[in-house]
Order: structure tokens, then sequence, then C-alpha cells
């Protein structure tokens, strides 16, 4: 390397080692190295801390979840038990996952051989087809459906009016359905007899109004027939054979009052 001395006309003439030029680059060169090395494997260390922490804080919200909705289904399940009509849950597979136990003296089992089945298990082929289907439109409208059921249970066919509804968790995520079917049986054959008792009156009602009339139509014509009579007889001098109400004395018949 040269270097020009200045104010004269030296050159300065140096020879050096390259180590010695490269030493000080390398120094910084191995200093930054090993800092960024040092702040990768803190970063990496703190990645890994952060999703450990994460994974952690998701396991304990599942669980808190999951104990959340245990104790709603438990709450339910104590106050299912109490109560005449059928009371049930399922998931979204149509797995039930609650059954009372007025559920479990319809279909004559108890309710660890029901949980984590389906109607396909309980009900004809053609009767748990349709009870699915209805479970599959309450998630799909996320609303309640009413609607009449006849059912064959362990106590013969019977007639419920079932109510289901879409099941959310906290968040409000769909995780199932829920269901209160009544029996209405009773109710639903009093109110055949009723339709029934209805139209055997109506049919009488009619045919005595036919009967009416044919019988108003017989006494119109016999009146209009003693009435004629009458007037005959008047004309040949004789009295009246029939008296009627609607007639003068005089023999002039007027309308009747």
């Amino acid at each position: 390397t040269t270097r020009r001395v200045r104010d004269t006309d030296w050159i300065l003439v140096v020879k050096l080692d390259r180590a010695e030029v490269d030493a000080p680059a390398l120094r910084s060169t191995g200093w930054i190295i090993g800092l960024a090395t040092a702040l990768l494997a803190a970063i990496v260390a703190g990645a890994r801390a952060l999703a450990r922490g994460q994974a952690l804080e998701r396991d304990a919200l599942e669980q808190r979840r999951q104990a959340q909705q245990l104790a709603a289904l438990q709450l339910l399940q104590a106050i299912a038990e109490n109560s005449s009509d059928a009371i049930f849950a399922k998931d979204l597979d149509g797995r039930y996952i609650l059954f009372n136990r007025a559920a479990c003296e319809f279909v004559g089992k108890a309710a660890v051989a029901v949980l984590g089945r389906d109607d396909r298990d309980l009900f004809p082929e053609a009767q748990a087809l349709q009870l699915m289907e209805t479970g599959r439109r309450v998630v799909a409208e996320n609303r309640a459906i009413t609607e009449e059921e006849t059912l064959s249970t362990h106590a013969g066919e019977r007639v419920f009016l079932a109510t289901k509804a879409p099941l959310h968790d906290e968040a409000g995520h769909i995780i199932g359905t829920y269901g209160i079917s009544r029996d209405i049986t009773e109710r639903h054959q009093s109110e055949a007899a009723m339709r029934q008792q209805a139209e055997e009156l109506k049919a009488r009602n009619e045919e005595l109004e036919r009967f009416n009339r044919a019988t108003v139509g017989r006494e119109l014509h016999v009146i209009e027939m003693k009435k004629q009579i009458n007037i005959l007889s008047r004309e040949l001098g004789r009295a009246p054979p029939y008296p009627l109400a609607f007639e003068q004395k005089d023999g002039n018949p007027e309308s009747p009052a």
C-alpha cells in the first residue's frame, strides 16, 4: 500500500499482511455472528415458549369448555329427570347425549343402552329417517321446529307434539340439538272423536233439513189443494169443508198474518 507524504515528493510504501488488514473486520464479524446466533436462539426459544403457552391456554380453554358443557348437561339431566315429557339431546351426528327417564319409558330401554346411539337403534327405519331429517333441518336452519310425530313406542303407537331446537356452546356454535316431546295421544284421539262426531251431526242436520224441506213442501201443497177445494165449494154454494186460518169468513183469501 502507498501514501504520498504531504508537502514532499516522497511516497511511503508499506507492505502489509492481509491477515492484519482483515483481523478487525473478522473480529467485528465474529461478534455480529455471535450476537445474531444468540438473538436467533432467543427468538426460537421465545417462539417455542409462546407456542407452548398458547397450547396450554387452548388446552385450559377446552377443559373449561368441556367442564361447562358437562355442568350444563348435568343440570339439564337433573331437570329432565323430573319431567313427564321426553327430553333428549343429540350431537351433530345424531347420537343421543341426553335421554331422560320419561324418554326411556317410552322406548322401553335404559339410558345407558341409548346414549351414543341414534334413532335407527330405537325406531322403525321410516320413522328414524324422518326424525333424523328433522334434526338436520334444525341445524341447517338454526331454529326451533315444532311438529306432530307418530312413533312406535314400548306402549304401542303414540302421537307426540315435539319441539326441537339447536344446541349451542358458550361461543354460539351449534354443537347438536335438543328436544321435548309431549305425549298427546289421548288428546289426539279425543280431537279425532270430536271431528267424527261433528261430521255425523252435520250429516244428520243435513238430512233433517232435507226432510223439513220435503215436509214443508208437502204441507204447502196440501194447503193449496184445500184452498182450491174451499173456492170450488163456495162457487157451488156450499160451505168450505176446510177451515183455513188465513181465509176470511166471507170466503175471500187473505195473506196470512
